[in-house]
């Protein structure tokens, strides 16, 4: 027997026409068009609701020239993964001086990877100050579903 490509199309596309005429789909979800969730320190102790492969961005106010950083407290868990390095944002020249060590956001992004419960719990504090406790705290509940 002879497998040509345009003969193994012609199947595939056969078997999409079987699947999709019983009510099943052939092509996956596109995570890609589901809203980003944006949370702030202000959304502290609220429950997140999400869907799987939906992304989740936590801005919270920092001062890098201060040596304070924010960090993840609790170890990375099933339902939420790092998708990006953090990075941080410059209050804007029109808000306030643009000036070397001047405030902005610390930015965070996760991904829903399954479906579950989690707490993400961080803390604004030094690195090296290891026996005091941090500036600040927040926790988000997320729940995916």
């Amino acid at each position: 027997m002879i497998f040509r490509p345009m003969n193994i199309f012609l199947g595939l596309i056969g078997v999409c026409a079987i699947l999709l005429g019983g009510g099943m789909e052939c092509a996956t979800k596109n995570v890609d068009q589901l809203p980003q969730v944006t949370i702030t320190d202000k959304n502290a102790d609220e429950t997140i609701q999400m869907q799987p492969g939906q992304q989740l961005i936590v801005r919270l106010p920092a001062n890098p020239s201060t040596g304070y950083a924010w960090s993840q407290v609790d170890a990375p868990g099933k339902v939420l993964k790092v998708d990006a390095p953090s990075s941080f944002e410059q209050i804007p020249a029109g808000e306030s001086p643009s000036m070397v060590g001047t405030g902005g956001t610390e930015i965070f992004t996760f991904v829903a990877d399954s479906a579950g419960q989690q707490t993400l719990k961080m803390e604004y504090k030094r690195p090296w100050e290891t026996d005091v406790p941090p500036a600040k705290t927040v926790s988000f509940n997320v729940s995916v579903v």
